[in-house]
């Protein structure tokens, strides 16, 4: 019988501007130390603040600055293990808990332009009549014999859909007759040396790395409800290396790219074109910055200080505005180029969803929305217990992996319970045989 799952866990978005660690405890619906199999079906339909706020419990946060890294990648060992080490720390002083000693699971995400993913079909001829649970892992498995390059590696295996004797469109297709299976994958796949540095940074601060998941896909399990993944929706997390774009559409993971874009150029151009160092530049676009120069007061200007030592000058907001929409403007029409590639993927997109922190630039969504063509918003994480200030796009990674491991964890439970009732029931039928040998 395999060991009952561990419900505390350990996740570290390891983003170019900021490290964040999440320690939290997760919770499974269950009756009687039991899985409550109706009730687990119809909460994990719904997907609502409360169900989050009943399965997963903050314990600690750590968030520091993050040195090393630069568009997603390590560029500096000993930089990005300080950083993982110190985000770590905290989050284990709030939450009271040694993470490296009791050797938690845990979840990293990962980005970058070394990353590239693609679509695969695979295919295999059925033994039974009916497809049983064990046919489909055995398919999944395949997916390690996909020929890759030899300085790539699979990071994520996605099933998009499911065929049997050429009926599309199927879920999950266990207990269905046929012939032969096929699915069609969404295959995540990095470079080799980019994952051993990220992999490596995270495992010489003591924590051992359970699993990897791309982080357009955790921020989707934060912002994206399951009737907009259904709907057909764009997600856009704008993270400060990269834009990380995921496309959903009938509830799958059509497409998804990374866009060596992020919120950091934006800083940079102002510090460029102002004369000023970036860390003011950073302030300037957080405090003032607007994509949209027409809804910038003309006759405003603000106070920017240069090098040290030199006088403060004044500067029109509106070039402030011309500066970040030039930018901004950029990045959505790459988007839209990278989306209208494939024209029929787009016709099924009702809306896009801005997250990340790069989101948090005034008019960004209003912008999008005029150059995507699609209602655009702001995507906000959940309200979860002890939500300890990840409210704020920004922690849509964080957060979302954490959502991700509590689905991992809900799958776990599940299997421990039927293992360990099929284990109960086996002890319980040698027992009878055993009695009726003696009688």
């Amino acid at each position: 019988m395999n060991e009952r799952p561990k419900n505390i866990v350990v996740c570290i978005d390891v983003g170019t501007t900021k490290t964040c660690t999440i320690i939290a405890e997760l919770k499974t619906l269950s009756k009687n130390g039991g899985v409550d199999s109706k009730a687990y079906i119809e909460e994990n339909n719904k997907e609502s603040q409360r169900i989050l706020e009943n399965k997963i419990n903050i314990l600690g946060v750590g968030q520091v600055p993050s040195f090393g890294l630069k568009k997603g990648l390590v560029v500096n060992i000993d930089k990005t293990i300080s950083s993982i080490k110190s985000s770590l720390l905290e989050a284990q002083k709030t939450a009271q808990i040694d993470a490296i000693k009791n050797d938690f699971k845990t979840y990293i995400s990962i980005a970058g332009p070394h990353i590239h993913c693609f679509n695969h079909r695979l295919s295999m001829a059925l033994k039974g009549v009916e497809v049983s649970s064990k046919d489909v892992e055995k398919l999944l498995d395949m997916a390690n014999f996909i020929e890759m390059p030899a300085d790539r590696k699979i990071i994520q295996v996605v099933p998009q859909e499911y065929f049997v004797d050429e009926v599309a469109e199927i879920r999950n297709p266990v207990g269905m007759n046929g012939k032969i299976l096929e699915v069609d994958l969404h295959v995540v796949t990095g470079s080799i040396n980019a994952i051993s540095n990220l992999t490596k940074c995270v495992e010489r601060s003591q924590i051992k790395v359970d699993e990897i998941v791309l982080q357009p896909m955790a921020s989707s399990e934060a912002v994206l409800r399951e009737e907009d993944k259904e709907a057909g929706v764009l997600l856009v997390d704008i993270g400060g290396g990269t834009t990380d774009v995921a496309l959903w559409s009938n509830g799958v993971l059509l497409q998804s790219e990374i866009v060596a874009i992020g919120g950091n150029h934006f800083s940079n151009d102002l510090s460029v074109a102002l004369n000023t160092s970036l860390i003011e530049a950073e302030k300037i676009k957080i405090n003032y910055g607007h994509v949209i120069t027409e809804r910038v007061n003309s006759k405003a200007h603000i106070s920017i200080q240069g090098l040290n030592g030199t006088r403060p000058r004044e500067v029109p907001l509106t070039y402030v505005s011309e500066i970040l929409s030039s930018r901004a403007m950029e990045l959505l029409s790459i988007i839209k180029k990278l989306l209208f590639a494939n024209k029929k993927k787009m016709e099924g997109i009702s809306g896009v969803v801005l997250t990340g922190g790069g989101a948090k630039i005034r008019g960004l969504a209003i912008l999008a929305e005029a150059i995507i063509g699609v209602p655009t918003k702001v995507g906000y994480p959940p309200y979860v217990l002890n939500n300890q200030g990840l409210q704020y796009p920004e922690y849509s990674t964080g957060l979302g992996l954490v959502i991700w491991a509590q689905r991992k964890y809900e799958e776990d439970f599940s299997q421990f319970e039927i293992n360990k009732q099929s284990f109960i029931y086996r002890i319980n039928e040698s027992l009878r045989n055993a009695f009726k040998e003696l009688f």
